[in-house]
């Protein structure tokens, strides 16, 4: 009898080596298998990126100048980035770093559940861990820069400390303060984070019952996170005037449309996961039938882990899926088939009596993980996270524009809202809505029948607000608007009144090109005029040719002139009088000046040429080297002479 507590405690000692051995083999696994999607970077992610930085510089909780609007959904993230943004640091490292710890933390809390069965062993401890290591959407999450690994994390700490005090059968153990915790975190890491506390209270009722001992609990387990909401809620409407947040504006628009959406979202989602999905599935379904025949701990832990796992799962189809790549919403369905792989190994154990029968058992397992892999890696949502790598093409244009107008600060309007605002630190509109306050409370008619979170626009107010640039589609922009807002203006006449399209040249980090719609007389960046002066920048000497913009040393954008690729402007309003057409810096440059109305050459010769109008006029200037060399040119001058 005496040895029984040391026996307990190699038995402890040996349980907590072989969790932090799996613990270490699960971390290097999934470091690297994320590895193998770097650079993945999530567009949205650099939105919160943004959002952070700005609450760090001082210039608050906002994505841009103007009425401060609650743009994110993953207040708790943002905060935990800030000392990175404070510190100076890279925040897409420092996101990063964060993600993969919460995944860290998450393959620890499946080892842990693990011990709730007893003493923790290698297979089902192992099987868990994997299941995590090896999913895609664990793997790329680590480093797409958004808050599901913490969301996950937090989760499955709550679900694993209400059940130690299920198991412990008190309602009043120390772990109940843990699981509130997390959940009160959970409920500030997403929106929808408060409602998992439901669920998991709706768990333990299930559980335990209706009993007056169990309803306490569950009421001291919402407590936490109920404060924590409504301290949120209290300061949505003291910061930002609202009750809602525009997240849910944009993105929360039940139609039948979107439940089909979101029901066919869930069943690829977990056919991706197959076929482990399906053995948890098939386990789960043959404890309800075998319920009586089944250790009352075990269904226990069981019903209580399927509660979330419906509860997600309807969800989803709710607000009609996700638009991003590798199945992020799944991630947190992964973080409760985890345990209950785990579970389903454990339980398949107790019941192979032989070593031989063991052995086999899980050889059928890693034949599984084998398929699981295969199935994910060919999965086209998946692939996606190797094949998108746009927003860091958004780096070289936003760093292009910090740099060529940093001073200026034009205001920029764009759809991808994460990268070209983070890397450019320009006043921005964004055109889906999700950053801006009168988008979302303006839906179209159709509201509901189109792409979660991309349906929303408003032309005429964006055309209102006078965007300096204005970017279509993404980073690389576009001739041709691909949602409503830009859609929208392109059928206006003003439109194209107002704005020409030039192409930019980005070459730090790397050489990119982007079509970017520039408002000709922009008080920032177009045309100067004034009645003696006609200012006009390289990059709107357009009119002629496929003409490219770049920065040179000077931070100032000049273009190329060949004898193959002429530059020019086109439709330009000059008035009556004695003007000279000259370039700068100066350089042996011909001009030829036409008519616009009659294409009739009105003078040519060497830069400066001369122009006499008797009448305002529309011109086309056309602007060719004198010789078989490049000249480059930041401006277009024309100066009116004489009387």
């Amino acid at each position: 009898m005496n040895n029984l507590p040391d026996q307990t405690v190699v038995g402890q000692r040996s349980s907590v080596a072989v969790s932090i051995g799996i613990l270490v083999v699960a971390l290097v696994i999934l470091g690297i298998h994320a590895n193998y999607y770097l650079p993945f970077i999530s567009d949205d992610a650099l939105i919160s990126l943004r959002y952070a930085e700005r609450l760090a510089d001082g210039k608050g909780l906002n994505w841009t100048d103007g009425k401060p609007v609650e743009g994110y959904s993953n207040l708790l993230w943002i905060l935990l980035l800030l000392p990175g943004a404070w510190l100076g640091a890279d925040l897409i490292v420092v996101s990063r770093v964060l993600g993969f710890v919460c995944n860290g933390l998450l393959i620890a809390a499946v080892i842990y559940y693990t011990s709730l069965m007893g003493p923790v062993r290698a297979g089902p401890a192992s099987i868990g861990a994997l299941t995590l290591a090896l999913a895609v959407p664990v793997a790329v999450w680590s480093i797409g820069g958004l808050e599901q690994p913490l969301a996950a994390c937090l989760l499955a700490w709550a679900i694993v400390l209400c059940l130690q005090c299920v198991k412990e059968d008190k309602a009043s153990s120390k772990y109940l303060w843990g699981a509130s915790l997390c959940l009160a975190l959970l409920s500030i890491t997403r929106l929808d984070g408060i409602l998992f506390t439901g669920a998991l209270v709706a768990g333990v009722i299930i559980v335990r019952g209706l009993s007056k001992r169990w309803l306490s609990f569950g009421l001291r387990l919402m407590m936490l996170p109920v404060l924590f909401y409504i301290c949120q809620q209290i300061f949505r409407m003291v910061y930002y005037g609202e009750w809602v947040a525009n997240v849910a504006l944009v993105k929360i628009s039940p139609s039948w449309h979107h439940i089909s959406a979101g029901a066919d979202y869930l069943m690829r989602g977990l056919w991706v996961l197959s076929p482990i999905s399906e053995i948890v599935i098939i386990f789960v379904i043959t404890i309800l039938i075998r319920w009586r025949r089944v250790d009352k701990s075990r269904r226990e832990r069981v019903v209580f882990l399927a509660v979330p796992l419906i509860f997600w799962a309807g969800y989803l189809v709710f607000i009609g899926g996700d638009v991003f790549p590798a199945w992020r919403h799944v991630l947190l369905l992964i973080a409760v088939l985890a345990p209950l792989a785990a579970e389903t190994a454990d339980w398949l154990e107790q019941r192979t009596n032989t070593r031989n029968g063991k052995a086999v058992q899980y050889a059928v397992w890693a034949l599984c993980f084998i398929v699981f892999g295969r199935i994910q890696f060919s999965d086209a949502e998946n692939r996606r996270a190797v094949e998108e790598r746009w927003e860091w093409d958004g780096q070289v244009i936003g760093l292009m524009l910090k740099d060529g107008f940093g001073t200026q600060q034009p205001l920029i309007a764009v759809t991808a809202a994460g990268c070209l605002p983070y890397w450019s630190e320009l006043p921005s509109i964004d055109m889906l809505g999700l950053n801006d306050y009168h988008i979302p409370r303006n839906p179209p008619d159709d509201f509901g029948q189109g792409w979660i979170g991309h349906e929303l626009g408003v032309g005429d107010y964006v055309l209102s607000r006078q965007p300096d640039l204005i970017f279509f589609c993404g980073p690389s922009g576009s001739a041709k608007a691909c949602f409503k807002s830009g859609k929208q203006m392109q059928s206006r006449r003003q439109f194209y009144e107002q704005y020409t399209p030039t192409i930019f040249e980005g070459r730090e980090p790397r050489m990119h090109q982007s079509l970017v719609w520039v408002r000709r007389y922009s008080e920032k960046i177009g045309i100067q005029q004034t009645d003696s002066l006609i200012v006009i920048p390289a990059y709107l000497v357009n009119g002629m040719a496929r003409c490219v913009s770049y920065l040179n040393e000077d931070n100032n954008f000049e273009l190329f002139l060949t004898r193959g690729t002429p530059a020019g402007i086109a439709d330009l309003n000059v008035p009556a009088g004695n003007w000279q057409v000259d370039v700068r810096p100066s350089a042996a440059v011909w001009v030829t000046i036409e008519r616009r109305d009659n294409r009739r050459v009105m003078s040519e010769g060497e830069a400066p040429c001369p122009l006499i109008l008797s009448e305002p006029a529309n011109v086309n200037i056309s602007l060719r080297p004198n010789a078989d060399r490049q000249v480059q040119i930041e401006r277009l001058v024309i100066r009116r002479v004489g009387q």
